[in-house]
């Protein structure tokens, strides 16, 4: 999920040069592309940490034989996991519409790992 975050991250730096935000990290003329490492690492730490309680909760909810077909996690697991995925994209297609593509893939890969790849590796 990190590399995927990180990948976005930085086609929305790259992509968004002219914006005030990205604008102010690049001041003396960097490239945008050089935002990936501290992006990158940022990532890799906020999702290691994610998955780590997510991961504990799970573990510590007991659902590790409760998995319904093809691995997927258990109703309730499955119903906050998609909460999670679908809560930041009203907000975020408000503000920029036509990167919507870019944030259902977010989502679709938040699910593929948190709840499709996480319950399938516990159930073994």
């Amino acid at each position: 999920m990190a590399i995927v975050s990180t990948l976005a991250l930085t086609y929305l730096a790259y992509m968004g040069r002219e914006s005030r935000i990205v604008s102010r990290w690049l001041e003396g003329g960097a490239s945008p592309l050089l935002l990936a490492v501290p992006l990158s690492v940022g990532t890799f730490l906020g999702w290691t940490m994610f998955g780590l309680l997510a991961g504990s909760a799970y573990h510590m909810a007991g659902w590790r034989d409760d998995s319904i077909a093809l691995g997927f996690a258990p109703p309730v697991f499955l119903i906050a996991m998609v909460a999670l995925a679908v809560m930041p994209l009203p907000l975020l297609l408000i503000f920029w519409p036509r990167r919507w593509w870019l944030f259902a893939s977010q989502s679709a890969a938040f699910l593929l790992c948190f709840d499709w790849l996480m319950p399938a590796l516990a159930s073994r």
